[in-house]
């Protein structure tokens, strides 16, 4: 309901007409059936599933599309973006959390459930590995995404969990920590880096797409982890198919994700014509 009036009060507050909208595209930071607009899981959400896009649809009265964020950013990247043109590519987003989108000739692709790629859920540590909110353990995401980086330094610091909206600023004082010779954080940022390599370098075996940009919007970040990143990429991805050229560390700007839901609402306009 919050939702649907914030857009309502939006849409009332702009020279466009309600008549003029065709439809409405919405992303959320969820596990989202972007078929049926149904949110699965949200971790600020009351349980799902929910008829999300369903629910702010009839609020509305204007057809509404849904997806997870990181599809936005993936159609962004293809619609605007650093792969304009480019048929066969991977979008990685590394922030709080840490997932990706990824284009086949041509084609946003999702799983049979309307899913977008849990890059982040991927294991990079099979034994006593660190826990994630999913439920289990050795994820990606508590290894390199900013969330796991400061998790990972204050557990060693032995001081207490932070909320979301401090570890941004966390991590850039423990990236100032790092560049001044903290051992505990240099190491931190370095296995970050390197178990990012590893997971898109088993990506690239798997799929061998022409382009992977990851997006990120802290610069701190990218300074830290670049070097590791790329080692441990060249040494796991197989030599056929390894060329630093397709891989590249982007930053990330506010319009994308609003490019992304225009994007995704053009497709489905397109697909329908």
């Amino acid at each position: 309901e919050q939702y649907a009036v914030a857009i309502a009060d939006c849409i009332a507050a702009s020279p466009i007409e309600l008549l003029e909208i065709a439809q409405v595209g919405i992303g959320l930071s969820a596990i989202v059936d972007n078929r049926s607009g149904i949110v699965i899981k949200m971790e600020t959400f009351e349980p799902g599933p929910f008829p999300f896009a369903a629910a702010v649809e009839k609020r509305l009265g204007v057809p509404v599309r849904l997806d997870n964020i990181m599809n936005l950013l993936a159609r962004a990247e293809h619609w605007f973006g650093g792969a304009i043109g480019v048929e066969d590519f991977t979008m990685v987003y590394l922030d709080l959390g840490l997932g990706a989108g990824s284009y086949r000739d041509g084609q946003l692709v999702t799983g049979s459930q309307g899913i977008e790629a849990e890059l982040g859920h991927t294991k990079i540590v099979v034994d006593d590995g660190r826990p994630c909110h999913c439920g289990a353990e050795g994820c990606l995401q508590t290894y390199s995404s900013i969330s796991g980086i400061v998790g990972q330094y204050r557990k060693t610091q032995n001081l207490p969990t932070l909320p979301y909206f401090q570890l941004n600023e966390a991590l850039v004082e423990m990236a100032s920590k790092a560049r001044s010779g903290d051992g505990d954080a240099l190491d931190i940022f370095h296995r970050a880096g390197r178990y990012l390599g590893i997971a898109i370098a088993n990506h690239v075996n798997m799929q061998d797409p022409e382009r992977v940009v990851i997006l990120c919007r802290e610069p701190d970040l990218v300074d830290l982890i670049t070097a590791p990143f790329f080692e441990a990429l060249e040494r796991n991805t197989l030599s056929t198919l390894f060329d630093p050229a397709k891989f590249s560390f982007g930053e990330l700007i506010p319009q994308s994700f609003a490019k992304g839901a225009v994007a995704m609402v053009l497709e489905r306009i397109y697909q329908t014509a």
